[in-house]
């Protein structure tokens, strides 16, 4: 077989069979096509995961209360009060949203830790977009923040944006997407 035949031969056979794999030929013996099968009806949807404290979670009432309680306790501490404060947004969060602030609270104690300096980070609520029905709505957060005790080295982003989802969580709503935008 020459070159440009064996070439053609070694494209055409992966195609062919790629192609062929799904246009209905089958092997009677191994297909369970006439088979029934049980299924179950599908799940209408996953409740959302339980609130990342469960011993003390915080349900606000509504979609609103409960990114502005997150964006409040998140944004506003004191070197003697940003352990609480931080277990307090996080006690409003769920899922991907809880592991990511827990993981970032515990960056930023560190650093708050290790300062010399007593720090302060202040922050306004701003904005809040709630979209979407039912129980589970997005959410854009925009809020003002500064922080303070770094002198010069203080925070120079001044806006921040958050992308958030909330979900219904028994009577009241939690967050379970918290995503500061960079």
């Amino acid at each position: 077989m020459s070159r440009p035949r064996l070439r053609r031969a070694l494209v055409v056979v992966p195609v062919a069979g790629l192609v062929l794999a799904g246009c209905g030929i089958h092997d009677p013996y191994n297909d369970n096509r006439g088979a029934t099968v049980a299924t179950t009806p599908p799940a209408r949807t996953a409740p959302p995961p339980a609130p990342a404290d469960p011993a003390s979670p915080v349900t606000p009432p509504t979609p609103r209360a409960a990114v502005i309680h997150v964006a409040e306790m998140w944004g506003n501490w004191t070197s003697r009060n940003l352990h609480e404060r931080h277990r307090s947004a996080i006690a409003a969060t769920a899922g991907a949203a809880a592991k990511r602030l827990k993981t970032e609270s515990r960056q930023l104690e560190d650093g708050v830790v290790s300062s010399p300096d007593p720090l302060r980070s202040v922050a306004k609520v701003e904005v809040v977009e709630i979209r979407g029905t039912g129980a589970r709505r997005r959410a854009i957060v925009v809020t003002r923040e500064r922080l303070e005790g770094l002198g010069e080295l203080g925070s120079t982003r001044d806006w921040v944006v958050t992308l958030a989802t909330v979900e219904r969580h028994g009577a009241g709503w939690i967050v379970t997407r918290w995503e500061r935008q960079r």
